[in-house]
């Protein structure tokens, strides 16, 4: 089973015994129950959040490195630069600032 799959089953099962503890604690006027009842229920809301966020994290790298994979050579931008010019232009496409030289690009920087 996937860790997000796995720890949304375990924060599901967490949530219900908390809201049973909660509501237990409450009608045997037991408060410190209900307090432990909703520590319990944020923290597994919390770490399902941050499972949630390394995930995305994780399928945002793989789909970035699918993409660098097809462009290994440098492409340069449609519209090539003046034949004189010298400085940098950021390539949109590819995310990535294009140094030239006397109109021919020398190297790129990623972010």
């Amino acid at each position: 089973m996937p860790r997000l799959d796995a720890t949304k089953v375990a924060v599901g099962i967490s949530s219900v015994l908390a809201v049973v503890g909660g509501v237990y604690g409450l009608y045997e006027h037991q408060f410190m129950w209900t307090a432990v009842a909703v520590v319990i229920y944020l923290l597994g809301q919390g770490e399902l959040a941050a499972v949630q966020l390394q995930e995305r994290r994780r399928r945002w790298r793989n789909e970035r490195d699918e993409d660098d994979r097809e462009d290994d050579w440098v492409k340069v931008v449609d519209v090539r630069p003046h034949a004189s010019f010298s400085g940098w232009v950021w390539d949109a496409r590819r995310q990535v600032w294009v140094e030239w030289q006397d109109g021919i690009p020398v190297r790129e920087v990623r972010r």
